[in-house]
């Protein structure tokens, strides 16, 4: 910073008092959208610091630095906090959104003076602490253990949302997700950008998703500046998403939507909800309390509903907070002194004391995704939301049962040799990609060349093995990109994609036959590899020379807008760009559908890529 930059030479004294003068005259607060990643309803907004350059301040980190090397931090988060939460009150929130503002780590000494402020400034605007999050960013992972745990926990007892934001860009982010047991949690821009093309980003955030949701976190995909982004954003289950592709920063209050439309748009497509018929009749409608209830109300719910073992708790919006569970209080129930110790205030015992973060899962949620990512915490059950507000419980009893139906259901669709999904799941697979016409799909059938003759060679139980090579190869690949893969049979396999896993499936093919044609060799004696072929006799009985196995790839692409013939049109169009893969050089045949119906004649309506 440049203290004479634009003629401010006040900046080079001392001078507290004009310094925050000119905060509260010439900064203000522009608010960006956070919104659902299904709908594009305005769930929140983020508060941001703007004409910091007009005070004379090069960057914002100059901005808040000036306030601390003068010792006016405190006086100047409380300022801010108070413009943040008029700009809010401004822009006419739609019901049950939040204000979320960034809070400087170094203001940990004096968390509950300023938990204080925030209170005044919400009460002055009749806002209750559960509309807003404080967000803690990369400079509160400086802080230790018990410091983080006490600054959350001051924010947290007044009833407080917490986020942990930019996660992802510091070393500390996991100690941060662990020890500060936020509400939100903030994916760091860079493993948002340019998602759409980089696989390792896509699982990043898929395996970010699935251990906060398992902590019980909502997760925000930050600073999504493209429709891809967006949607890859969305197939990594996140919840909300914010960044210049939804809106950008305005101080023009009345600009902000309640909902945007093209975020919706965007987000369309065909899933398998929760609410099916397979376990709609396992969810529990149990009552539930507002946070701001009583440890006598607890008792007293669970003595009118002996068959709860536990009681949601939910916010003013109706969301959910967690739970108290049963056998966390019982202890109180059965000692002399417990009720009344329940009921003194003066002992400190409220009931954020008994509050448990457990799984929660929206009613759009895929039922496989929920089990595998929710198993190893089935004892505690999962709550069940309809846009963000709770709508019931399943039991843990329940879900064992769901995951029991749902392995055996499995099982029989698997194929016995690789336990890859079989016909049936491939079948459904093709029928539910060939109704997302809006999408780009790709579907890929697998062939080995030559294994017929390696068979009567070297016998089934080496040719099996080749079949569990390629299983294992394909696995290595495609395993948690969003593609799925099956075994059809025999030395068939398939696999398929929707939307952008299709470029990472394409990127794969090659990649695939050459290792499969490098592994597989290790199957023949060192002479028949040294010759590069076999002699067996063919399907017509003649004695031949047979190459060594490789593999062939036929590829139907069909591209957004396209249509596909259904199951039948589809496996008959892929069979036949198998025979002509076979003829290929380099073992794989591809067209692509642009318009009119799959057939099994593709020259006729695609064009060979």
């Amino acid at each position: 910073m440049n203290p004479t930059n634009n003629g401010v030479l006040w900046l080079s004294n001392k001078n507290c008092a004009l310094f925050l003068s000119r905060v509260r005259s010439q900064i203000d607060m522009a608010l960006q959208p956070i919104v659902d990643v299904r709908n594009g309803r305005t769930m929140a907004y983020e508060s941001l610091v703007r004409n910091t350059a007009d005070i004379g301040f090069s960057s914002i980190v100059d901005f808040f630095q000036h306030a601390h090397d003068h010792d006016v931090l405190f006086e100047l988060e409380v300022e801010l906090q108070r413009k943040a939460v008029a700009a809010f009150c401004q822009a006419n929130p739609p019901p049950g959104a939040r204000l979320f503002i960034n809070l400087d780590a170094r203001l940990s000494n004096h968390m509950i003076k300023f938990c204080a402020e925030l209170e005044k400034s919400l009460a002055k605007c009749r806002l209750e602490p559960g509309q807003l999050c404080v967000e803690l960013s990369k400079s509160n992972q400086n802080l230790n253990g018990p410091a983080l745990e006490d600054q959350v926990g001051a924010l947290r007892s007044r009833g407080f949302r917490v986020a942990v934001d930019d996660y992802g860009a510091g070393s500390a982010g996991l100690r941060m997700l662990y020890q500060g047991s936020p509400d939100f949690v903030k994916i760091d821009r860079f493993f948002v950008a340019g998602m759409e093309a980089d696989a390792r980003k896509r699982l990043f955030v898929s395996s970010v998703v699935d251990l906060a949701h398992t902590l019980g976190v909502s997760v925000i995909g930050e600073g999504v500046e493209t429709e891809a982004e967006l949607k890859c954003c969305r197939e990594s289950r996140c919840d909300l998403v914010q960044g210049y592709f939804i809106a950008r920063p305005t101080q023009l209050y009345s600009d902000l939507n309640a909902s945007y439309d093209h975020v919706a748009a965007a987000s369309q497509q065909p899933i398998h909800v929760l609410h099916d018929d397979e376990i709609r009749i396992q969810i529990e409608p149990y009552e539930v309390l507002p946070a701001s209830a009583s440890l006598l109300q607890v008792l007293k719910l669970f003595r009118c509903h002996p068959h709860q073992t536990v009681i949601p708790i939910v916010d003013g919006n109706g969301e959910p907070r967690g739970v108290i569970r049963e056998v966390d209080i019982k202890p109180f129930l059965h000692s002399p002194f417990g009720r009344d110790l329940l009921s003194n205030r003066a002992a400190g015992i409220t009931l954020a004391s008994f509050l448990r973060s457990i799984p929660a899962a929206e009613s759009s949620s895929s039922l496989p995704h929920l089990v595998e990512t929710y198993q190893d915490r089935l004892q505690e059950g999962v709550l069940v939301t309809q846009d963000r507000k709770y709508s019931g419980f399943l039991p843990a009893n329940a879900l064992v049962k769901i995951i029991n139906n749902m392995r055996l259901s499995e099982a029989r669709g698997a194929n016995p040799l690789t336990k890859l999904p079989g016909n049936d799941r491939i079948l459904e697979f093709i029928d539910n990609s060939c109704m997302q016409g809006s999408s780009e799909r790709l579907f890929c059938y697998f062939d080995f060349d030559h294994f017929k003759p390696f068979n009567d060679v070297y016998g089934f139980g080496i040719g099996d093995r080749a079949i569990i090579m390629f299983r294992d190869i394909i696995a290595h690949e495609m395993a948690g990109t969003g593609i799925f893969y099956g075994h059809i049979g025999g030395d068939d396999f398939f696999a398929g994609a929707v939307g952008d896993a299709c470029s990472d499936l394409a990127a794969m093919l090659t990649r695939v036959r050459e290792t499969f044609a490098h592994s597989v060799s290790s199957l023949y004696t060192l002479s028949d590899r040294e010759r590069g072929y076999i002699e067996a006799a063919g399907r017509d009985g003649q004695s031949a020379c047979w190459p060594l196995m490789t593999c062939s790839v036929g590829v139907l692409r069909a591209l957004p807008g396209s249509t596909c013939a259904g199951v039948d049109g589809v496996t008959r169009t892929l069979a036949s760009l198998k025979k002509k893969a076979k003829t290929m050089p380099g073992g794989i045949f591809e067209v692509t559908l642009t318009r009119g119906e799959v057939t099994t004649a593709p020259q006729a309506v695609c064009s060979a890529a």
